[in-house]
């Protein structure tokens, strides 16, 4: 049986709604030094497989909003469009202004849109919304500029962007009626478990003392209720009498509304990306070994705290940085063609590969990528079904294919990315190799 479809079955997923790290600061992990002479630092960074633009949006928030002498532009790359349109989506209510959607209304939105099944009145209407603007912008260029000019769609195909229009219209339309995605989910829960389907709650229980616990035991921050009821009926973040009785249609990548579909995780979860890590010592304590807090407390913090910094105070004034940083957006399938363009020869100074984006870690990824550019791979370290005695065999399989591809390890010395991410660079081989090509071609 072919991989994707095992792995769909298996309740993994064809599709990656969400990532399965923490969002992270990646100008605290790279040199933002201006070089000699220049005023400013010109980053470029290419993602392979983000699925949530979580490292974008904590990189806006925590590194380029604080530092003047710094210009980045994100360079995304997916399998699928329906995963654009929802990463669309999340970045233009994240850069909503505050006297459009308030604060609090604004987390509570981006956090149901982000992880749940089922969402509140309210989250549909400003769905529909966005949806409406983003129909505009992806089909007019000068309406984009004006709307979104931190985005680009320059490199999609026209056909890419009928299909990245096909979808927020569809989001838009099937906003305005409850479509039943809670039946696509139990379907799939179905054909997941299988004969155990009937006595799930032992399942879901044992998965998450035996494999979430098992991974980490900071990770029971994710309250074991929490979880199981994720498991059940795909609502990880539930706010007490909130009246979640609106589809996420953003979650259904199905061809019909009358027939929806749910094609992702079902074992992990939405909770990793925001929902694990926290520098508020006060939401982390515990009392009989047990935290205080859960994930959803977690999580509504730390996206509160970014989308505070991202959130323009009005129409028209957008913070000074915002003028700092460009998302393209780039044709499917970049990851296996992309080095064939002239224009993207040796342009990047990072690279940031998903670990469902193994296959990107190719030799032909260095031609893509600056002589002292950094390559980030993730690690499994969240993925439950990845079990811990195969991450030594998983390791030298990744240093081999990075071997591969001419890279060198470049181990991180902060612990807790050392434990999510693996770090390479160009081997000193290819860079002189590289070098003495240049040379001779002039």
């Amino acid at each position: 049986m072919n991989r994707y479809v095992t792995d769909y079955v298996n309740g993994r997923g064809v599709l990656n709604y969400w990532g399965f790290t923490p969002a992270l600061d990646l100008s605290s992990l790279i040199d933002v030094t201006p070089n000699n002479g220049d005023s400013k630092r010109h980053i470029k960074i290419y993602f392979d497989g983000l699925s949530d633009s979580r490292h974008i949006l904590q990189t806006l928030a925590k590194g380029l909003s604080k530092q003047d002498g710094l210009e980045m532009q994100f360079y995304i790359s997916e399998s699928n469009m329906c995963i654009y349109a929802r990463q669309l989506v999340l970045l233009q209510i994240a850069f909503a202004p505050l006297t459009r959607v308030g604060l609090h209304e604004k987390v509570c939105a981006f956090m149901e849109l982000h992880g749940n099944l089922c969402i509140r009145p309210q989250t549909k209407r400003i769905l529909k919304e966005i949806c409406e603007e983003l129909i505009m912008a992806v089909t007019d260029d000068d309406h984009a500029r004006k709307l979104m000019p931190y985005i680009t769609f320059k490199e999609l195909r026209f056909k890419e962007r009928d299909l990245v229009h096909q979808y927020l219209r569809r989001w838009r339309d099937a906003a305005a009626s409850t479509i039943p995605l809670s039946t696509a989910w139990d379907k799939q829960l179905r054909a997941s478990l299988g004969t155990r389907y009937d006595s799930r709650a032992g399942s879901f229980d044992w998965d998450y003392n035996m494999k979430v616990l098992e991974k980490d035991p900071k990770l029971r921050i994710i309250h074991a209720n929490e979880y199981k009821k994720w498991r059940e009926t795909g609502m990880a973040y539930v706010e007490n009498e909130s009246d979640y009785s609106q589809p996420n249609v953003t979650l259904s990548e199905g061809a019909s509304d009358n027939a929806p579909t749910y094609s992702g995780d079902m074992e992990v979860g939405p909770y990793i990306p925001y929902g694990v890590n926290c520098e508020e010592a006060s939401l982390l304590e515990k009392a009989n070994d047990q935290y205080k807090k859960k994930s959803y407390d977690i999580a509504f913090h730390n996206i509160q705290e970014m989308l505070s910094i991202l959130s323009p105070p009005d129409e028209t004034g957008r913070p000074a940085f915002f003028q700092n940083f460009m998302v393209w957006l780039l044709p499917i399938g970049s990851s296996q063609n992309l080095w064939v363009k002239s224009k993207f020869a040796n342009i990047f100074d990072v690279a940031f590969l998903s670990t469902h984006s193994f296959l990107g870690l190719r030799c032909e990824l260095v031609r893509m990528l600056k002589p002292h550019a950094i390559v980030f791979f993730e690690k499994p370290r969240y993925i439950w079904w990845f079990d811990k005695e195969n991450v030594p065999a998983f390791d030298k399989e990744v240093e081999q294919k990075a071997k591969t591809a001419n890279l060198v390890s470049y181990p991180l010395d902060v612990k807790d990315v050392s434990e999510t991410l693996y770090r390479f660079k160009i081997s000193e081989d290819t860079n002189q190799t590289n070098n003495s090509n240049n040379s001779n071609s002039h």
